[in-house]
């Protein structure tokens, strides 16, 4: 049952993007290589996915290892916190209908102009946009590594010249009153 996908470096967006695309069920979760998934991970989001067709993804808390050693208290998808940071891992386990919904709002998915920066918070103020909603499990059951040549780390310095393309990409979202208050 596992399909194993060969493919020249196309940066994270695209490798994301071109996975959703081969991925033949219901959901779709993304691992990186160097971090890890507690064994009752997919057990416990896939429940709450399935017991609620409103929501578009599950996600736990965040448990930093390696040069880090810290817990992220991440928060459910809520469209006022979701303003001021990304408030989900990228681990999330995302359901397939609603990872096509987001890319069909933003015309590619994971948007490959944010690679490394904010390609994941994008698509969850798509995701929302859409009208899905994301719980959290309030325990952690993702350990994601930390170390000085993680994407996270070597993009750290660009954030602040991105972060107004994002505010001005998603200017409605960020800035209308009326607008987020339709999405609240």
């Amino acid at each position: 049952k596992t399909k194993i996908v060969h493919q020249a470096n196309q940066g994270l967006a695209q490798t994301r993007n071109n996975g959703a695309a081969q991925a033949a069920g219901k959901y779709i979760c993304y691992l990186d290589p160097d971090d890890f998934i507690e064994p009752t991970y997919l057990e416990k989001t896939l429940s709450l996915l399935e017991s609620d067709e409103s929501l578009g993804r599950c996600y736990s808390w965040v448990r930093w290892f390696g040069d880090a050693d810290s817990l992220w208290e991440t928060q459910d998808l809520d469209p006022f916190f979701l303003r001021q940071r990304t408030t989900a891992p990228s681990h999330s386990v995302i359901r397939k209908e609603a990872w096509e919904r987001g890319k069909e709002q933003n015309g590619s998915g994971f948007l490959t102009r944010y690679d490394g920066y904010f390609e994941d918070w994008v698509f969850w103020i798509d995701m929302v946009q859409c009208g899905y909603r994301g719980q959290v499990i309030r325990e952690p059951l993702i350990r994601y590594r930390v170390h000085k040549a993680s994407l996270g780390a070597t993009h750290k310095p660009g954030w602040g010249k991105m972060l107004p393309v994002l505010h001005e990409d998603r200017r409605e979202f960020f800035y209308d009153p009326s607008y987020r208050k339709r999405l609240e």
